[in-house]
């Protein structure tokens, strides 16, 4: 008797009404068969596109408001910030705010820095430098914070400071409304100044900005009282 006739006969059988009953299961994969005749259970595979950079903004936006704000802040701070530390501490991230109007429609929008850095004297942030063609625009501190309890073990004390500074709107909208080949790819440089002469540059990904763009589009402000 060919005993490995019968089993392969058999796995084959098997495979067989496995086709059958696992679609009515739920199963969205298919059955895989060896060379040996045995058989396994394939992954589904995934039909539906993976999200781009922009939904992953878009879908991680947030806004503050409500009846009692005259403004709608939009933000996209938790986009992609990394938490540190025992305490959740980011030592530096940048990322965009929007600040709605609700009595006028008018739209401010904001970059806001955070640098954290080891020194015996503040940095002091004064301009940022960006766009195309170049553009300067004032920064101002919206927090500083300092330790400096441990400054002769580290050689100097840890300072993070918060600025701000703004985009005009149709900077804004030429990175939002890029090609999306660009939206997807591209980055948006800037430059801080400081006073210290220890200048600090990165980048926002324009994604970012068309992300916070449709977030903005999907929200409709509620009504002041």
């Amino acid at each position: 008797m060919d005993v490995g006739g019968v089993m392969r006969f058999k796995v084959h059988e098997l495979s067989a009404v496995l086709a059958l009953l696992l679609p009515l299961c739920g199963w969205a994969g298919g059955i895989e068969t060896g060379a040996s005749g045995s058989a396994t259970l394939a992954a589904p595979q995934s039909t539906s596109p993976s999200p781009s950079r922009s939904d992953h903004f878009a879908a991680t936006a947030t806004v503050k408001d409500d009846a009692l704000e005259t403004s709608a802040v939009y933000s996209t701070e938790k986009g992609h910030q990394e938490k540190r530390g025992l305490l959740g501490l980011v030592p530096e991230d940048q990322f965009l705010r929007c600040f709605h109007d609700k009595r006028t429609g008018k739209r401010r929008y904001q970059v806001y820095v955070t640098l954290a850095y080891k020194s015996d004297t503040w940095r002091e942030p004064f301009q940022a430098n960006f766009g195309t063609p170049l553009q300067t625009a004032p920064t101002k501190s919206a927090l500083r914070q300092s330790d400096c309890k441990d400054r002769r073990k580290i050689g100097g004390c840890v300072r993070i400071e918060h600025v701000v500074f703004e985009v005009p709107e149709a900077e804004f909208r030429r990175i939002a409304e890029a090609a999306p080949a660009d939206i997807e790819a591209k980055t948006w440089d800037f430059r801080l100044k400081t006073k210290d002469g220890k200048d600090y540059a990165d980048q926002l990904p324009y994604a970012e900005f068309a992300g916070l763009a449709r977030a903005m589009a999907a929200h409709k402000p509620v009504a002041m009282r």
